[in-house]
């Protein structure tokens, strides 16, 4: 019977240094997260800008244009961050992740600090997938889930946090609905 030393300097089968190292997946999982961190950090200027502007104008909403603003806000955070990514050259495949954590450290603000971490987890979770759900929609409201983050992500990266001004000519446009 072959011994296989837990202490290996790499994986006998495949090459992979520290195969058993128990801090390797930290450490994978770390350096993500500083990207992770770099995109919202980038992002975070214009999203911050484009929720005070929404929620502003939302409080003078009635329920029914409180939730198309909201909706067209998601869509448009979105697109904000997801041009982050492409402003950190991230590979496609991390675009996902890079923005369920952006999502996520939205609930990091002061005022959600009330919030278990697993509840604001669940809440990043819940808006990427609802917007999936709209963008995988094949009529209308799916083009138009695209053409709002697409708006975004040219928005932001040619005027930074001054990408609320888009936000807000989205706002205003009637044929954007989602129910």
């Amino acid at each position: 019977e072959k011994k296989v030393s837990t202490e290996a300097n790499s994986c006998p089968n495949c090459g992979v240094p520290n195969p058993t190292n128990k801090n390797l997946d930290q450490k994978i999982k770390k350096a993500k997260d500083n990207i992770y961190e770099d995109v919202w950090l980038y992002a975070k200027p214009a999203y911050d800008t484009v929720n005070a502007t929404y929620n502003y104008i939302s409080s003078q909403l009635d329920d029914d244009n409180a939730y198309r603003i909201f909706s067209i806000t998601g869509y448009f955070n979105r697109g904000i961050f997801e041009a982050s990514c492409e402003h950190h050259k991230l590979d496609k495949k991390y675009f996902k992740d890079a923005v369920l954590y952006c999502f996520r450290r939205i609930w990091d603000d002061e005022k959600y600090k009330k919030l278990s971490d697993e509840k604001k987890n669940s809440m990043a979770k819940d808006s990427y997938r609802t917007m999936e759900e709209g963008l995988r929609l094949d009529d209308s409201v799916g083009k138009m889930c695209s053409k709002i983050i697409n708006t975004a992500k040219e928005s932001f990266k040619s005027n930074g946090a001054g990408c609320f001004a888009d936000a807000s000519k989205l706002w205003k446009d009637p044929n954007i609905q989602f129910t």
